[in-house]
């Protein structure tokens, strides 16, 4: 069981080898194996090193290893148990890359911020030397490289012939992962499914990995890493990795995509409200003011300091007689846009006509407060 641990078909293969040259992948780590032997008084238990297989691949084991000793009771050798807990290690690596992005998601940083977040984790798990994210932008039918870092292309290349014809727009059609190498995309240029002038840089050793992006079913992007030095550098067992990894990262991408869209609506809404040249305020719900703008302060006399968190239907600027048609109107707002003229109260006492609008604010369908026009 060893010799197939390591990829040899008979001991005869590994015997005679060096041990620390040849299998281990980090040659300085028995150097560590042993002084950890030594300070343990001669016996390991679960102790993981990373071996070198006879492919070169890495392989991880835990070992539970002790010394042996020759008649005089001397130290003659190590001997020890090595079971294979490479699937496990990569397992515990891609959950914690799926928890430190996901972490990110919700963190307050940048949509750029999270795109060097993801090449950053992902780099843990395979091979990100070369790392694009595409997003396709319906209303432009256009796909956008958010994020692209390369070796040998920078994201001009992509800028001109991005919907058809290249690698990212046949993955998010199909809405399929794709491995392939040289030949494969030559075969895929004969058939028409890829143009040569739309795909960048290729060498006789390119190899390109991509998966979709996908939202409730629908491609809405890519996610891809290729090498232009080694084409047997990813396998079907990394395409599984990244479409395990994608789902994550596109809920990410889409909740921070949200996240910036609402910030942005709330600072046009927020400079739309300050310069609109009519008194307006903006409540919560249950019509606790939240807002008002300098027009409101003109018309009313009052200032946001004043009566920020006070209920607008209170008698703050009704008379004893406007406070249940004010209640009215308000609830009749949730549901409805409603316009009445009416008598309102400034601060110092003084009673004047006003002509109302109020409209429910939205958000995801949900109302999220009340805005109130107020016209002298």
């Amino acid at each position: 069981p060893g010799v197939k641990l390591m990829g040899y078909n008979s001991p005869k293969e590994i015997i005679g080898k060096n041990l620390t040259k040849d299998l281990y992948y980090i040659p300085e780590d028995r150097k560590k194996f042993l002084e950890e032997l030594q300070k343990r008084k001669g016996s390991v238990k679960d102790y993981e090193v990373t071996l070198k297989k006879k492919d070169g691949t890495p392989v991880i084991v835990s070992t539970t290893s002790h010394y042996y000793y020759d008649k005089e009771g001397n130290v003659a050798g190590v001997e020890g148990i090595f079971v294979d807990v490479t699937e496990r290690k990569q397992n515990e690596k891609l959950q914690q890359v799926l928890y430190n992005i996901s972490k990110a998601a919700n963190s307050p940083i940048s949509l750029g911020q999270l795109y060097k977040t993801i090449h950053k984790e992902l780099g843990n798990i395979i091979d990100t030397t070369n790392f694009h994210i595409a997003l396709l932008n319906k209303e432009e039918n256009r796909i956008h490289y958010d994020y692209f870092f390369d070796e040998k292309d920078d994201i001009s290349i992509t800028l001109e012939y991005d919907n058809i014809g290249s690698l990212s727009a046949h993955v998010i059609k199909t809405g399929q992962p794709l491995l392939a190498n040289r030949k494969q995309i030559n075969k895929m240029i004969e058939r028409g499914e890829l143009i040569l002038s739309h795909l960048g840089t290729l060498t006789e050793e390119t190899l390109w990995l991509g998966v979709p992006l996908k939202i409730e079913g629908i491609a809405v992007g890519i996610m891809a890493v290729l090498s232009y030095t080694n084409s047997k550098l990813y396998t079907q067992k990394d395409i599984k990795i990244m479409e395990f990894v994608s789902s994550q990262v596109a809920t990410a991408i889409k909740r921070k995509q949200d996240e910036e869209a609402l910030y942005k609506s709330q600072q046009e809404f927020a400079s739309l409200f300050k310069n609109i040249p009519e008194a307006l305020v903006y409540t919560d719900k249950k019509s606790n003011i939240l807002y008002v703008n300098s027009q409101f302060t003109k018309l009313f006399g009052y200032t946001l300091d004043e009566i920020k968190g006070k209920n607008i239907d209170e008698g703050i600027i009704h008379t004893k007689e406007k406070i249940d048609e004010g209640k009215y109107y308000t609830k009749k707002s949730l549901n409805q846009f409603v316009n009445y003229e009416t008598y309102r109260k400034r601060k110092d006492g003084s009673i004047f006509q006003v002509s109302i609008s109020a409209s429910s604010i939205k958000v995801n369908n949900k109302v999220k407060g009340i805005i109130i026009l107020y016209q002298d």
